[in-house]
Order: structure tokens, then sequence, then C-alpha cells
């Protein structure tokens, strides 16, 4: 690539209008795709670009990140180059554009932005995810303009907290008729392993508000953008330490080693303890907090599951229990927690208070003893039941 004529082209725009296009993107499409009615300079810009031959592949073909394809034009790699002019100047912006013609794969991050937890510093989970605040996550147009939806929106949600794994994708500019075969859908499973896992430590209950993909800054990426998975139930800001951040670093490099079979059992429970830590009804939270444990304690037993209350009531206190007077509490809160799902299921309702305690108190100490449970199943696999029960 030339550099030169477009390192000018570009400079004389950044010093006609750059201060007008700075924070204004209304601005800055109106210039760029209506150069006749702006700045000459915009139209000097726009046809250096088309004169360079190795900048076609902005200049109409298909721009291809994972499973999103978008077309591209010179006007939107215009605008990339006066955003990252704006940023780096305009001999930088050229360079980086260099770079990215040049580069064969492009190293991506595939981010979830969380919502419930109060991340002071970044925790590094293993296998490249690392858990942080979202003022830590690098500044970038997108974050910019995902975080100014949220704030607009007036939303009791937003984004408190980021996971963050590293991708690499190939750079791909291809015909419309052969975007189709190019695309394809990213694998986030490990990521939602992690947040289960974090799920698992406090316990807490983190919930996925947005997912995109961030290109390095230095990259002209116009395709993707960002979805938003539909909310489910309230708001929580549990804080998190750095304590939580070493149990769930061994928590999730224990899961990771776990074979398929072990990891599809313990994900249902994870999502039920999370799911009933968020439901705004005791109703819903009740069955969920039922269904994790049945699927933790009970899941080895055939359909014909006879006692079934006093099955999980005994494994349940064997298992956790390490003396007598606590394994009878155990069986006593098992015991009332099962109440409140069967009266939940059979009259859509629970009472306030069971049994002298009230219901809500009873729920956090069934959110607690679930996760301790889970994370001895990780760490420890499955266990005999036989030798449990008869310790």
């Amino acid at each position: 690539m030339k550099q030169a004529p477009i390192i000018a082209a570009l400079q004389e725009v950044l010093s006609a209008i750059g201060e007008a296009v700075r924070t204004d993107d209304v601005q800055l499409a109106l210039v760029l795709h209506e150069p006749a009615k702006g700045h000459p300079s915009v139209a000097r810009l726009l046809a250096a670009l088309r004169a360079e031959p190795s900048l076609s592949i902005f200049d109409g073909p298909m721009q291809v990140v994972a499973n999103q394809a978008s077309r591209v034009e010179i006007g939107n790699l215009a605008g990339w180059l006066l955003r990252r002019g704006l940023e780096v100047g305009s001999t930088q912006a050229i360079g980086d554009l260099q770079r990215y013609l040049e580069a064969s794969d492009i190293p991506f991050s595939m981010i979830l932005g969380l919502t419930g937890l109060k991340v002071a510093g970044r925790c590094d989970l293993g296998g490249g995810i690392a858990l942080l605040p979202w003022d830590q996550l690098p500044d970038s147009h997108q974050k910019h303009t995902i975080y100014t939806r949220f704030l607009e929106s007036f939303s009791f949600k937003w984004p408190s907290a980021a996971i963050v794994q590293e991708v690499v994708l190939p750079r791909l500019h291809v015909s419309d008729r052969e975007s189709q075969q190019h695309m394809r859908q990213l694998d986030e499973s490990e990521l939602r392993d992690a947040i289960l896992c974090i799920g698992a430590v406090g316990p807490f209950a983190p919930e996925v508000l947005i997912s995109w993909l961030a290109p390095p800054p230095w990259a002209p990426v116009m395709a993707g953008g960002f979805s938003l998975p539909h909310p489910e139930g309230g708001s929580r800001h549990d804080v998190w330490s750095e304590e939580h951040c070493r149990i769930a670093v061994r928590l999730f490099h224990h899961f990771r080693a776990l074979n398929a079979e072990m990891k599809d059992a313990l994900r249902l429970p994870l999502q039920r303890l999370s799911m009933a830590m968020r439901r705004l009804s005791k109703v819903d939270s009740a069955v969920d907090l039922g269904i994790a444990l049945e699927s933790l304690f009970l899941g080895d037993l055939p359909d014909d599951r006879g006692e079934l209350t006093f099955r999980l009531r005994l494994r349940v206190a064997r298992y956790m229990g390490q003396d007598r007077d606590r394994r009878a509490n155990l069986f006593q809160l098992v015991g009332n927690l099962y109440t409140l799902r069967s009266i939940a299921v059979h009259t859509g309702r629970v009472p306030p208070h069971l049994k002298g305690s009230d219901t809500a108190d009873v729920l956090q100490d069934g959110f607690k003893l679930t996760a301790d449970a889970i994370r001895r199943f990780v760490l420890e696999g499955l266990p005999d039941w036989t030798a449990v029960q008869l310790q």
C-alpha cells in the first residue's frame, strides 16, 4: 500500500473537521456518505482510498467475523481511519491499516458483560479466561455504545463486570455469495462454564447482559455487533473478593478437567442455583432450588424414586455434615426446603414463615448448601452413595 498520499489526505480531514466528529457519530456519518455537502478534504480522502488497489476489499465485499458478515464500503473504512486517527494520529492509523492488510489472522476478545457482581480487580481463572471489573475493560467505540445504551434505556440492570477470553479468527473479506459458507458459531461453552463456577463460589448469581467480539484497536473491523440475551429475574450486586477469586480459580481448574458426562450433570444444578437466586418469586426460587438438590443428590437413582424426600435428606446430611449436630440441622433444612418446594408446586404460593423460620432465610441457607455441595462434587467427584449412607 502506498501510504504517503493516504496519510496526507487523512491528516487534511483531521485538521479540517476532526474535532467536529470526535464524539458525534451522526455528523461523522453525514460527512462520509454525503461528501459533496461537507469539507472538500473528505472527498479527497475517499478518492485516495479508492485509488489504492489493496483496499478494494473495503469497497463492497463482505467482511466476515465469526457468525456475522457485513458489507463494507470505503466510507466505513474512512470513518474507522478518522476515529483511529483522532486517537493515535494519521501516520499510526495508516500503519495500523497496513498491519491489518498483512495479517492472516486477527486476535479478538470474546466478551460477556455481567451484572450481579461488584469486582474490584482482575481474576485470571485459567484457560485464558479472566473476570474483571467493567471499568477495566479497554475503552472502545463498542464499549461506549453498549454502556450508553444501558444508561439511556433507564435499565435497572447494567454491566458491572465482564468475563473475557481471547480467540483468533481469520481475516476474511469475501463476496456476498461466499459469505455464508465462511460464517461459524463461536464456542462460548468455556466462558459459560466459568460463569457457573463463579456462581458456586459465593454463592453468586451473575447474569449475562450482553456479549460481543472486540477486535484489537489496530484492526478496521466493521463486521460484528453485540447480542442482548433476555434478562431474567431481579438485579443483584454481590461483592467479589480476592478470596472468591482464589476459590474460583481452583474450582474452574477442576471443572475443566472433568469428563463431558460429569460436566453435563453439574451444569444443571449450577444453572438452577443461579436462577433460584435471581428469581423475583420465592415460589420459583423454591422450585429451582429443589431441582438443583435433586439433580445433585438423586441423579443416580432410576425413574422409580421411592421415599424421595427421605433419601434426599439422608444423603445431604451424611455427605455434608461432619458431626451429629450438623447432620441433624441439615436433615431439618432439606426437609424444610422440600416442604417449600412441594407447597410451591401444589399451591403456587409459599408461606412467609416455615416452622418458626423466615422463608427467605430458609432459601438463603439452601443456596449456600447447594453451592457448597456443588464445589465438593467438582473437587472430589461423584460420591459413593452406599458408603456415604452407611458411614
